[in-house]
């Protein structure tokens, strides 16, 4: 691939000291552009030598070809040739492009926070406007599986609606299903079951033993002893199903 030609190399501004005027003529007819006084005698005295007034030329455009080599930073874009106002104006075009990409990118993260922001206000409204059963076990689950405060709300809102119903429950959730059927038998548990997302008979059934000892005032007669001490102890080594409420 050819490079840039003589004219685009060339510091004209630098050559005429910014006035766009050489004080020198340019031939650039042949192979080789050649240079020359504007006070040239077209002839000198020895052959291959150039004339008095050429050889100051020679000097000056040496010096030029030292500085068009070594280009400064911080030099007046007057003073640069047409190659390299090409090069600058490329680089400005490949910042430009870079801080629209660069532009573009904040904009979209900005976006993403905002909602993210948007997300933990309804998180905080759907907290504060809902009594929510089991609502630490609910976030407990979510972080678990990952979920993102947009499925969080999700989930809370299907709770709320009585589409969603968490599996698995804790010693605390099975204690006070113990206590709300030992206080109100079936009745009480069913509704707290509802309400509060409580373990109902059947779960209590798989997780616990209930330990059920018939009270007397009088002589322990001998089918009372034996009931208790099937309650106590050979009921909880088979396994038993939950007494009935009387």
């Amino acid at each position: 691939v050819p490079g840039p030609s003589f004219l685009e190399t060339f510091p004209v501004g630098r050559a005429s000291a910014g006035q766009r005027v050489l004080p020198f003529g340019i031939d650039t007819r042949g192979n080789i552009p050649c240079a020359y006084s504007q006070n040239c005698a077209g002839a000198t005295t020895t052959s291959m030598s150039p004339c008095s007034g050429c050889t100051e030329v020679v000097g000056f455009i040496e010096h030029l070809l030292s500085l068009a080599q070594d280009t400064k930073p911080h030099t007046k874009y007057r003073f640069l040739s047409h190659s390299d106002m090409v090069n600058v104006a490329r680089q400005y075009s490949a910042e430009n492009n870079w801080l629209k990409l660069k532009g573009l990118n904040d904009a979209r993260r900005v976006s993403h926070i905002l909602t993210q922001l948007d997300d933990y206000k309804s998180l905080i409204m759907v907290l504060s406007e809902n009594n929510i059963p089991r609502l630490q076990h609910i976030l407990t689950v979510a972080l678990k599986r990952g979920s993102s405060i947009r499925q969080i709300i999700n989930t809370l809102e299907d709770s709320l609606t009585g589409a969603y119903h968490p599996q698995g429950y804790t010693g605390d959730d099975l204690d006070m299903a113990i206590l709300a059927y030992r206080l109100g038998g079936r009745a009480l548990l069913h509704a707290f079951s509802h309400r509060l997302a409580l373990p109902s008979l059947r779960t209590l059934q798989a997780h616990r033993n209930f330990t059920s000892i018939t009270p007397t005032i009088g002589p322990i007669t001998p089918d009372q002893l034996d009931s208790n001490i099937k309650n106590l102890l050979l009921n909880p080594l088979s396994d038993s199903s939950l007494p009935r409420h009387g």
